[in-house]
This record gives C-alpha cells, structure tokens and sequence, in this order.
C-alpha cells in the first residue's frame, strides 16, 4: 500500500482507498475501483480534501441526502452575518438600508407586521382640551391648553401666518414691541441721498448717478440768438420754418451754423449717443454734400473745448425737397461746472466736383431740426413727510432761479399759470407774503362813503356831492360814457345839455348809375334815383340803418341784397312807378319793407 495523504484522490484513478484504523492514514491498494466503494468506518481526511464533478461554485457545500449521496449546494443559510433568507425571518438590532428603502425591497404589503404609517387627519378643541383624529381612525387628546392669551412672554421667533392685526396684538398693548420706523424727509447732495426717520435718525444711500437719466432734447432755433450764436435751447420756439443756406467750394468743409445752450447747471454729462436730426436740401442733382455737427463745451469765460464729432451723413435730397438725416455718436462723457454750456455747430463738406450750396431748416411746425443728448432730463431727490421719497423734482431751465419746498427768493415776475390757491402759497404758510387785500362791503351818509374790508379794516372817501332829486347840475364827462339801463327824457337828453350828438345821421344822395348802398353805422340812407339802374344794399346782420330809395325818373330801380338776403321774402324788389318810394329796415338778418 502506499500512503496518499498528500495527494488527491483524482490522481488514485482504477485504485481502492483503503484506510488504517489506527492512524486514519488512506492507503491506496492495486486493482480495479470498485463501484460506489463504501467506508463503513468513515473516512478521515487530515489535509486538504477536493471533490471536482463540475458542480461546484464559490460558496456552495455539499449536501447529502437521506442516502448519503454527496452533491454541491447553495448554502441555505447565506453568508454570516444576521441576515435575513430569501423566504423570512427576523433581524434583531438596527437595520439601515444605505440605498433607501422602496417596495421593491419592502414595505407593508409584502411583509407581515410591517407597522401602518399614522398621521394626523383632524381634530377639534374646546376649553383648553384638543382631539385629534388620525388616517386609521384613532383619536387621541392634548390637555392644558391655555385659552385665551391674556399675556406672557414667547421665547423665540414667533411667526403670524395669518398676518398681525391690531385685534391681535399691538406696540400699545404689549410691552417692548419695536416702534414702527418710517422715512419722514431727505435730502440729496452730489449722489448721496441723506434720509430721516420718524424716531430722529438719518440713514445714507449713495451711489446715485449724477445729472439724471439723460435723454434731453434741445431745439436748434436759428430765430433765437445766445451770445453771438443761434439758440440750442430746451424749449423749441413758436417762430415759422427758418433756413439758412451756405455756397462751398468742391472739396471744402464750411460752418452752416452754431449753436449754444443756456447754461447746463449739472457737474456731469454723462456718457451716452448724440443723436442730431437734421433737416437740409442740396442745390441740385449734381451737388452732393455730407453733413455732421461739432460739440465743444464753453465756459462761462468763453473757453471752448472740443468734445466729439458726429458721423458725416449724405443729404439726400435737392431743392426744393427738404429731407432729414440723423447724425450720430457716442461720447463717454465729461465731468464739467454748472455754468457751463454746450455748442453745437453745424458743418457741411461739400464731396462734389463743383461749388454748390446747400441749405439747412429748422423751426416750424415741420421740419425741426433737434438733437437728443445724453444730458439728463430730472435731477436731484426730494423727500417729504407725505410720499417719503418717490418725488423726483424735474429741473429743466435755470436752477438757481427756482423756488424749493423751504421756501426761497425768486427775482423778477412770478407768474402763476394755474392760478394761486391756498394749495399752492398763501400768506398763512409763507412769510411775509402780503395779504390779498379787498373790499367786503360799505356804508354811505351826507356825502362820505365807509368801505370795509377782509382784514377788518375800513377806509372812508369823502366828498361825494348830492342834491335833492339826484339832478345832475352841470359838468364835463371825458371819455366813453355807457348807460347800462338805456337812455331816457327823465335821465338826459339834447334838450338839456350842450352839444349832446343826435340820435343819428342822414346821408342824401341822387344817383343815375348803379350804385352800392352806404354802411356807416346810426346813419340814415336816402337815395334819389333815376334811369334803369341797380342799388345794392349791404349785409342785414347787425344793421341799424334805414334806408329810403325813391324812383324820380321814368326807369326801373333794381333793390338787391347780398348773401342771399331777402326783401319780404324775396331777392329783390322793384320801383318800377316814378315818384314811387319805398323805406326798409333790417331785422338783423334780412331786409323788411314798411
């Protein structure tokens, strides 16, 4: 026999294992192998030990059945560890599920005694005591509830989901609440704003931007002159269309026009595009001119400094066809002082190959020619008690000369073009304005006449003159003298005065042709006529005259009227009888014979 511990027993083929029973040593014995050789001893295997019929796997065993038969198996009890199989059981300790827990790996349905997830559902509370109802029909109660607050002190942040009202709670019923802060006035400097609050203190804003939001418009009025230029002036003219027309030579660049702003009171134009709109024409269809414009700044001493250049732009357009052509550029901006002001001046460079003129218009009710700056149109932040701090003063002209919310000087005529109310000034809010002073009402005794006035006050005027009857005695009325209640015998007439004028005038004439009647006002027409002629009378409207027209010859006289009026009823009438009269009047729209 030889000994085989240390070899496997796949390497014994058509040899019999035989072991000692002393040593438990396997032998290997010559013959053939025998068909399912039994151990009825057992069989010790002191080493290593494989048993290969390609069933085997990592982690399988094998497993006998109930004849002993030997065949590779999954482990049913899985790896080590307190696991749960396949098919249940219990894990005892925490159990974490690091990938989440879903119902693909389990929940209620599928695993029994799997607690019912309980909310609440409801409830209702009554004298301190709250019951709660829940998704699986149970209730449960909370006591010693406290109803209702009559005070205390809550710890923490305390938040109002239905908002804080003064049945709720207030700075007047509750000790230590916070005072309502609210902005009461301000005031603005250079880009800060300083704000007050209704508790005395101030808080800073800064960083405004200085000079506004830009976008002034300034008209280009050539009827307007400032300091030896035309006027760039923010308020455009009631002037008609004004043009002006310069000659220039084939290649030349030549000044149309300059013009200057009153002074600009801000310290800063912004950067931002010029935008000027010109409105020109060229001599004819050979001229050809390119037009742009020039901007200095200009001291109040006179100093002119350049600033930019617009782009050169085509005219299009020949006499007599104005057409407007938008000149642009961007400029970066400049800081400057309040006095100063802006020129514009107009050029024109003639790129034809002969000298011709071209002409610029502006003003007018067409053809205003304007530029859009980037000049700011508001400036400045007021605050006051009313809006706080959301008024912003639009300043368009000369600033110094402006009256603020404090009060101020103004120089010269103020006129008001909405009227004064106590809305606006009135003596009771600004100081020493005078008060309006009128008469309320009077009394008059033996010549004296006592007024009195709004203030309390009175003032007499004496050396009124009366007689018995109120007669008026004599004198001189220079002037229009107008009777409101008409003109009578008992008031005055030209029996009793000297050189009062008649009531009218009459006018006496003998005519042979055809002839327009007169229309002097308060004058009696009287007309002789005679052959076959015709006489025009004039309009009805507003006509007080008479006039008298009587046929002296042996002829036809034709009355006509104008506009269409009529003589009873009819466009005309006839005196067709010598000797024969007739007299009409006006009723103030047609003639009538009487």
């Amino acid at each position: 026999m030889s000994d085989i511990s240390n070899q496997l027993i796949k390497d014994s083929y058509n040899y019999i294992l035989q072991a000692d029973l002393t040593t438990g040593i396997i032998y290997r014995i010559g013959g053939d192998v025998p068909i399912s050789p039994i151990f009825s001893e057992g069989l010790t295997i002191n080493e290593n030990f494989n048993f290969s019929n390609g069933t085997e796997q990592s982690g399988y065993i094998l497993m006998s059945d109930s004849f002993g038969n030997a065949t590779w198996v999954e482990n049913p009890s899985g790896p080590s560890g307190d696991y749960l199989p396949l098919s249940g059981g219990t894990v005892t300790g925490p159990t974490i599920f690091t990938s989440g827990l879903t119902a693909n790996t389990i929940s209620a349905t599928t695993y029994n005694n799997l607690p019912k997830d309980i909310f609440v559902t409801g409830g209702t509370y009554n004298n301190g005591n709250a019951i709660f109802t829940n998704n699986s029909g149970g209730t449960f109660n909370v006591t010693g509830l406290t109803t209702p607050f009559t005070g205390g002190t809550v710890s923490g942040a305390t938040i109002f989901t239905g908002g804080l009202t003064a049945n709720t709670i207030s700075a007047t019923t509750y000790q230590n609440l916070p005072q309502d802060i609210f902005v009461t006035g301000g005031t603005y400097t250079s880009g800060s704003a300083i704000f007050t609050n209704n508790s005395g203190g101030t808080f800073s804003v800064t960083g405004f931007p200085i000079g506004g939001g830009g976008g002034e418009v300034f008209y280009l009025n050539l009827s307007e002159s400032q300091n030896g230029n035309r006027s760039l002036n923010p308020v455009p003219s009631t002037s008609p269309q004004q043009s002006t027309g310069v000659t220039i030579n084939n290649g030349a660049t030549e000044i149309i026009s300059s013009f200057e702003s009153p002074q600009l009171n801000v310290i800063l134009i912004p950067g931002g595009v010029w935008s000027f709109h010109l409105h020109s024409y060229k001599e004819n269809l050979n001229s050809s001119f390119e037009i742009f414009v020039e901007v200095y700044k200009k001291t109040s001493g006179g100093t002119q400094t350049y600033l930019f250049q617009t782009e050169p732009v085509l005219v299009q357009t020949d006499s007599p066809l104005i057409s407007m052509q938008i000149s642009e550029a961007y400029f970066s901006g400049t800081s400057i002082v309040v006095s100063d002001r802006v020129v514009a001046v107009v050029k024109a460079i003639n790129i034809g190959n002969q000298s011709n003129t071209i002409t610029f218009f502006t003003e007018g009710s067409q053809d205003y020619s304007y530029v859009i700056s980037s000049l700011p149109t508001q400036q400045g932040l007021t605050c006051d008690t009313l809006s706080g701090c959301s008024i912003i003063q639009t300043i368009q002209t000369d600033v110094s000369n402006k009256l603020d919310k404090s009060g101020g000087t103004i120089t010269g005529n103020l006129i008001i073009n909405s009227g004064l109310t106590a809305t606006t000034i009135s003596a009771t809010t600004y100081y020493n304005l005078p008060t309006d002073i009128r008469v309320t009402g009077g009394t008059y005794s033996n010549g004296t006449a006592t007024f009195t006035n709004n203030t309390g006050g009175t003032f007499n005027i004496s050396g009124f003159s009366t007689s018995t009857g109120a007669s008026f005695t004599g004198g001189t009325v220079s002037g229009a003298t107008n009777f409101t209640n008409g003109l009578t015998a008992n008031t005055i007439s030209a029996t009793t005065y000297y050189n009062l004028p008649p009531s009218s005038v009459k006018s006496i004439n003998s005519v042979s042709i055809n002839t327009n009647a007169g229309n002097n006002s308060n004058t009696d027409y009287i007309y002789f006529a005679s052959n076959t002629i015709t006489i025009t009378l004039p309009t009805a409207i507003s006509n007080t005259n008479s006039y008298v027209i009587k046929n002296v010859g042996t002829g036809t006289i034709t009355i006509n009227t104008t506009s269409s009026q009529t003589i009873d009823g009819s466009l005309t009438a006839l005196i067709n009888v010598q000797y024969l009269s007739l007299t009409l009047i006006s009723d103030g729209a047609n003639w009538n014979i009487i």
